[in-house]
């Protein structure tokens, strides 16, 4: 969807809180005459977050004290392990030795298998890279170091998967409250709260002049109706509208493992009314379960953990409005001292979601250009092109010239492949998006149908209008049912307006097919300007993939599909 300005409490929603728990081995020893007594410090993007205890003598050490850090998928969450030999519990770090450090992202350990990650400790701070997993990769012995080994494991706080409560709720012989007319009935759910007050957590609609109303069915989260326990008590008052004022008809009190029970029906009792009928009043109506089903809502991280794979594939666009790549005023231009927006984007983004890729393989298409480089063969089911202008043109071209694997090697090979077909692409047009959000398709539709847990992120970078809107409209539309984001980047200063029309905050996108309107099933789409964020990349990366884990959950939800049993296992010694 377009960028919006995030409030506090959705950005709390966003927000997962993640446990690190810390062992090591191979320490070196720092006392003369006995094993050090080791303490690992964690700072989160500079900042220290917390410390685990002190373990006397004893270089293979297990933390018990877990350190708490946020989870925010769309940043760049950059961690530093620091232990420290400390002899005296009373003196600041600067006084005790320094063992040695290691370096990582938090996406690196949650992406990992079985969300643990080992590394390198170096005393020149450079831990955590190359080393002794990269030995190991490549089938060699590793080499062992010095400083040791430190192993990062992480688990989501609170992971019992939040529940979804849909109620069908009716009510009979309800008493009537109006002296011309029959009540207005509605009902007010409130939880108690733990000071022991009442919260008003729901109202559901007026059915006027009806003593046996049947209200609408609504969902509401077991949280926010009970603080997620079955057996706490729902206070639901039954009341009578009357022009904005209300007479109270009736209350029960019930909780939601009682709603769950087969024809479950409790009497609304109105105390006044009761305490002057005395023995002679029944109830003021009687509230009836048509139906209450419970859906597990399952995380994002949970989805990672279990193995779930996020391919994420570049599409650039090549077309004569970038401007020519040897002037300095072009979208195109390479300037190795600063890189162009085109090169920004693809780094800014690329760095918070490559991590999620376990073989680090991309692959990356160019729309509306001539490569000089890769011809495309006519009638090629894989990729498209076709005269325009008098010229072949190609829409999901291989940006690296290889038709039979378009992937790069690790963003640093996304960057190398674009720079190097700039000089062997002559721009052209249109700017058709519907051929690179097909090819996507395919494959998403390749793994959805084998059943597979892999999701499929689509970033287009663009500087100007769509040319096939009604095409790219149906393309969407058909990759709403499939396991796919698209997320369009618009560099430079064009008129983006035409964009704001993919996106589904206004509404279900709606696009022509076969002569009849089709909506899509739900809003796969995120667009956002670069000049916006222009000075600050990290930023940008947040806006464009802040709605990749909802979008992501919201699908395999929407299929009845739940996450994969964690993995176990464990990454090898060193880093990425």
């Amino acid at each position: 969807t377009t960028t919006t300005t995030t409030t506090t409490a959705t950005m709390a929603a966003m927000i997962s809180q993640v446990e690190l728990r810390i062992s090591a081995n191979g320490l070196r020893q720092h006392d003369t005459l006995s094993k050090s007594d080791p303490m690992a410090v964690v700072y989160l993007n500079g900042a220290e977050v917390g410390r685990t205890e002190r373990i006397k003598n004893n270089h293979e050490p297990h933390f018990a004290t877990a350190i708490t850090v946020p989870y925010v998928f769309e940043t760049e969450q950059k961690l530093v392990f620091k232990l420290y030999d400390v002899d005296h519990a009373g003196q600041s770090l600067g006084e005790q030795d320094f063992m040695g450090e290691a370096h990582c992202s938090l996406a690196q350990i949650v992406g990992a298998s079985g969300s643990q990650r080992s590394m390198d400790l170096r005393r020149d701070g450079g831990g955590g890279g190359g080393g002794g997993e990269a030995a190991a990769a490549a089938g060699g012995k590793t080499k062992k170091n010095k400083d040791g080994v430190i192993t990062v494991a992480a688990e989501e706080l609170g992971s019992s998967a939040p529940q979804d409560v849909y109620l069908n709720l009716y009510a009979t012989k309800v008493d009537n409250k109006d002296f011309l007319g029959k009540s207005d009935p509605f009902l007010i759910f409130s939880r108690t709260n733990e000071a022991g007050s009442r919260m008003v957590v729901h109202k559901t609609e007026v059915i006027d002049n009806n003593l046996n109303p049947q209200w609408a069915p609504f969902k509401i989260s077991a949280q926010a109706l009970c603080h997620g326990n079955h057996d706490a008590p729902i206070h639901i008052e039954c009341h009578d509208d009357d022009n904005g004022d209300s007479d109270l008809i009736g209350t029960c009190d019930v909780t939601l493992r009682q709603l769950q029970e087969p024809n479950f029906a409790i009497d609304l009792i109105n105390e006044k009314k009761k305490a002057k009928k005395g023995k002679k009043y029944h109830n003021s109506g009687t509230l009836c379960v048509r139906s209450c089903r419970i859906e597990t809502s399952h995380s994002f991280l949970e989805f990672v953990q279990g193995g779930c794979e996020i391919n994420t594939t570049f599409a650039i666009d090549y077309t004569q409005s970038n401007g020519d790549p040897r002037d300095p005023r072009s979208l195109h231009f390479f300037n190795p001292a600063q890189p162009n927006q085109y090169q920004c984007a693809i780094g800014a983004v690329g760095g918070v979601i490559a991590p999620y890729d376990a073989d680090q393989l991309f692959p990356v298409l160019g729309f509306g250009g001539r490569p000089q480089y890769v011809q495309i063969p006519p009638g090629d089911p894989h990729y498209t092109s076709y005269v325009h202008a008098g010229a072949e043109v190609a829409f999901d071209f291989p940006v690296n010239g290889n038709l039979g694997n378009p992937y790069c090697s690790g963003i640093g090979g996304v960057l190398q492949a674009y720079t190097s077909s700039l000089p062997r692409t002559t721009l052209w047009g249109p700017t058709n998006f519907a051929p690179v959000i097909n090819h996507v398709g395919r494959f998403a539709r390749a793994a959805a149908d084998k059943g597979a847990q892999q999701y499929f992120v689509l970033l287009i970078i663009t500087d100007g209008a769509i040319t096939d809107m009604g095409k790219t409209k149906e393309a969407i539309v058909a990759a709403s049912n499939l396991p796919i984001s698209i997320i369009i980047v618009g560099v430079g200063s064009a008129d983006f307006t035409s964009m704001e029309e993919l996106d589904g905050d206004t509404g279900a996108l709606t696009a022509v097919v076969n002569g009849r309107p089709v909506a899509a099933s739900r809003d796969v789409v995120q667009f956002v300007p670069f000049n916006k964020y222009a000075h600050n990349p990290a930023q940008l990366a947040a806006e464009v993939l802040a709605e990749v884990p909802k979008q992501l959950t919201g699908y395999f939800k929407s299929k009845g599909i739940k996450p994969n049993p964690r993995r176990a296992g464990q990454m090898g010694v060193g880093g990425v």
